[in-house]
C-alpha cells in the first residue's frame, strides 16, 4: 500500500520514529537541532540510526541547517554522512516502511510548510528494498564523507567568520 502524506507530516514522521524497533535511516539536506532532539527522544534503545545530510557551509551560515544537530548525533554515536549534492528526503523505518517526501528534517517542514509525499508500506517489499538499496548506495558513494569532530570544528569556524 502507498499512502499520501501531506502537511503537517510531523505526526506521521514521529509516530514512525517511535514505532521503529531495529533501524532508522534518515536522509535530508537540511537538519535542525529541535528535530534531532525529538528523534533522539523518541528513538527506542537498541534502534540503530544513520543519517545522510549535506555539509554545505552556506546551509549552516544561513541557518537552514544547524551544526549543533550534527554534533548532537555524533555525540550520541550516530553515523552522519555528508553527501554534498543531496536534495532527496528519504526516511526508512525498520526496512519495512519508507517515507519519501519534500519535507526536510526541520520544524518548518514537519509542522508549517506545505509538504507532500508518500508512505510506502511493507506490502510493497520490492519498492522498500529498492529505496533501501539506494540509501546504502549513497552511503557508500565516492561523493560522501563521514562527519566527525574535525568537520564540525571547520563548519563552526566558517559560520563564525560568515
Amino acid at each position: 500500500m502507498i499512502e499520501i502524506v501531506k502537511s503537517p507530516s510531523s505526526k506521521t514522521f514521529y509516530k514512525l520514529i517511535g514505532e521503529s524497533k531495529s533501524q532508522l535511516l534518515l536522509c535530508a539536506p537540511y537538519i535542525k537541532k529541535e528535530v534531532v532532539s525529538e528523534i533522539l527522544k523518541l528513538k527506542k534503545d537498541g534502534t540503530t540510526l544513520s543519517v545522510i545530510t549535506s555539509a554545505k557551509a552556506a546551509n549552516f551560515a544561513s541557518g537552514s541547517s544547524d551544526v549543533e544537530a550534527i554534533e548532537m548525533l555524533i555525540d550520541n554515536g550516530i553515523s552522519v554522512i555528508n553527501y554534498q549534492r543531496l536534495h532527496a528526503k528519504i526516511y526508512l523505518f525498520d526496512n519495512k516502511k519508507a517515507l519519501i517526501t519534500s519535507a526536510n528534517l526541520t520544524n518548518h517542514a514537519l509542522f508549517h510548510n506545505y509538504e507532500y509525499g508518500v508512505l510506502v508500506h511493507e506490502d510493497e517489499k520490492e519498492t522498500i528494498d529498492k529505496v533501501y538499496s539506494d540509501f546504502v548506495e549513497m552511503m557508500e558513494s565516492e561523493l560522501h564523507g563521514e562527519f566527525n569532530k574535525t568537520t564540525i570544528a571547520r563548519i563552526k569556524k566558517y559560520v563564525e567568520a560568515y
